[in-house]
């Protein structure tokens, strides 16, 4: 084996593990993307069913995580609509 080989094979393991690397990232960041999903999915029951104060409780708290600017609103949404229901609720 001379020294050029001995470089390729080098040279293809750095890529390889580099590739590796590259998808162990991508998959570490899906945990994120399946809390969006559940958040998207909590909306649309949310918004299916606008008459249920805690259903709507639910879904601002979810946001807040998610979203902290979409859940104050949703927030100052739910406190309008029912002052009597979380009297702690303030922005």
């Amino acid at each position: 084996m001379t020294l050029r080989t001995s470089h390729r094979r080098c040279a293809r393991r750095i890529g390889c593990l580099a590739a590796a690397g590259l998808l162990l990232g991508v998959a570490a960041s899906q945990p994120v993307r399946a809390e969006d999903d559940a958040v998207a999915r909590l909306r649309a029951v949310a918004d299916a069913h606008s008459d249920d104060p805690d259903l709507q409780w639910a879904l601002a708290m979810a946001e807040a995580e998610a979203d902290p600017a979409a859940a104050a609103d949703r927030l100052d949404a739910y406190a309008a609509r029912w002052p009597d229901r979380r009297s702690g609720v303030w922005l």
